[in-house]
């Protein structure tokens, strides 16, 4: 198989190993009920947290639909873990996984976007726009879910951090070099809208010109003048100004962002980098870990933020119903090992 299959999974499982270190997860091998522990305490002592008042207009629901999707996508994410463990079958899950952990992802911010009050969004961008505006712009020390990459910089990056712009990603991580790859994720994923927004910007250039043409031709015809050939408006270029006003106006992005990032990957563009990519058994097991590490931490964070949002007696109902009717009890992954938690 070709090298770069290779060099693109050597990168995605840094930048995802980078993320979960970042979530606690110090290793792929990380004891997650330690993890899930210290990240639910992380959130209650955000000073947010603490202001969070019960929302009567929400609709209960549609964050129930929600609540279940999210756990269900989960289910099957942490199921592959259990299940899926020879490297032939490890690999066709990952393919899946970083979809899965994805929409794990989309629902559980819906479901806090909905307890918030707010109207579910029936597509990406506005989800993916309330992540940021939920996590990263309240100057949260909640890394990753509350790192962003946006014009010009980094939000949420601890005090006297300096974030090393030119670090490869395949150095080893550690503490400190988390910051960098995890940072770098989210760097290139922004980079990676930037070609749309400048693409949108000379559209709207060319509509611009487009209209002011039709304007005066409609001034000419109410003075009496004769009407001119209807002109056509070829895609005009930018000046160097209007793309730096241009690539300023692409949002911050965030983990939710990379994982979109990841799902178009594994769904549509490189569809080979988790199957063939991997040089051995060990690299295809820490990205399942990893995932799956990812998607229930980030559960955790927005279940504690729902259960302020609707109150604690109706999210466990809700939390328990789920898991009587869709978890078998000798399965300790997925809500119920997190269920003391909540």
């Amino acid at each position: 198989m070709p090298g770069d299959a290779t060099g693109s999974f050597k990168t995605h499982a840094q930048y995802l190993r980078s993320l979960a270190h970042l979530a606690g997860y110090k290793s792929a091998t990380a004891p997650a009920d330690a993890v899930l522990e210290r990240v639910a305490q992380n959130v209650v002592a955000l000073p947010m947290f603490g202001r969070l008042q019960r929302r009567p207009d929400a609709d209960w629901g549609e964050v129930r639909t929600r609540l279940s999707n999210a756990w269900g996508t989960e289910l099957l994410l942490a199921l592959s873990g259990v299940y899926a463990v020879e490297d032939e079958l490890v690999r066709v899950s990952n393919s899946w996984g970083v979809v899965q952990a994805y929409y794990v992802t989309y629902h559980a911010a819906q479901a806090l976007m909905v307890a918030n009050g707010q109207r579910r969004p029936t597509s990406h961008p506005p989800t993916q726009r309330f992540f940021v505006s939920w996590w990263t712009e309240r100057e949260l020390a909640l890394a990753p879910w509350s790192l962003a990459a946006h014009a010009d910089g980094y939000a949420n990056v601890p005090e006297g951090r300096l974030i090393g712009e030119a670090i490869h990603p395949w150095v080893r991580c550690d503490d400190d070099s988390c910051w960098h790859i995890a940072a770098k994720a989210l760097r290139t994923t922004r980079e990676d809208a930037i070609p749309e927004k400048l693409r949108e910007t000379r559209e709207n250039k060319r509509r611009a010109m487009r209209r002011a043409w039709e304007d005066e031709e409609a001034a000419r015809l109410a003075a009496g003048r004769r009407a001119r050939a209807r002109r056509s408006f070829r895609l005009p270029r930018l000046t160097a100004d209007e793309k730096e006003a241009a690539t300023r106006r692409v949002r911050a992005h965030t983990l939710m962002d990379y994982l979109w990032r990841l799902r178009v990957k594994a769904n549509y563009e490189d569809v080979a980098v988790f199957t063939e990519g991997p040089e051995d058994a060990d690299a295809s097991a820490y990205v399942q870990r990893d995932l799956g590490n990812l998607a229930a931490s980030t559960s955790l964070v927005h279940e504690l933020c729902v259960r302020e949002l609707i109150g604690r007696a109706r999210f466990l109902a809700l939390a328990d119903e789920w898991l009587e009717s869709t978890m078998p009890p000798q399965l300790n992954i997925g809500l119920r090992q997190r269920r003391e938690l909540l």
